[in-house]
């Protein structure tokens, strides 16, 4: 500030002043707003007209709250989309019951294996990527078993009984299956 008249040259009685906050890696970016909102709320008076805490932080922190806001709504459109699509392509009510049984084992099992294997390792986890691994296994898991259901319907379109229809869809997909889940699964470190 020039207030005190320290640059006589400057007729400028006023300054902005822009103070970079660093805080640890393992922090989490709505942590991070409380800390920065309570360090101007310390070092700041009410007279400093200060604009506010700015940046990607923040940014993040309104993304995380908009998208949490509005997920439910959307899982809820996509599980009924699901649903519809599945029920009419097999004309059956059970097909989509069953995809979507199966999706939300797998997206079960796999919140909280790869939440308690983050933990064992010590490796922080965003929240947003919670949203993203949902809608991905709602999509990989219900083309799967889109995969084996029509497998079987071919096959028992052809006469076979419905164990050996089974048996038949599940050789030929299972070794599919597992050959994308080895492509997509990361590489060890080494």
């Amino acid at each position: 500030m020039n207030s005190l008249g320290l640059f006589p040259g400057s007729e400028e009685s006023g300054t902005t002043v822009i103070t970079l906050l660093f805080t640890a890696p393992d922090v989490t970016y709505a942590d991070q707003l409380t800390a920065a909102q309570r360090f101007v709320a310390q070092h700041y008076d009410a007279g400093d007209a200060v604009v506010g805490v700015t940046g990607s932080v923040p940014a993040r922190v309104e993304q995380e709250r908009l998208v949490m806001s509005t997920l439910p709504w959307l899982e809820l459109a996509t599980v009924a989309a699901v649903f519809l699509i599945i029920a009419m392509v097999f004309r059956s009510l059970v097909a989509p019951l069953l995809a979507l049984a199966v999706a939300g084992v797998a997206t079960v099992l796999t919140l909280q294996v790869g939440g308690a294997l983050a933990a064992w390792l010590d490796v922080p986890v965003p929240q947003e990527t919670q949203p993203l691994l949902v809608a991905l296994l709602l999509g990989v898991v219900t083309d799967y078993v889109v995969f084996y259901l029509s497998a079987v319907r071919t096959e028992l379109a052809s006469g076979a009984d419905r164990l050996a229809a089974a048996q038949r869809a599940t050789a030929r997909f299972t070794p599919i299956i597992a050959t994308a889940g080895a492509t997509a699964a990361p590489e060890p470190a080494r």
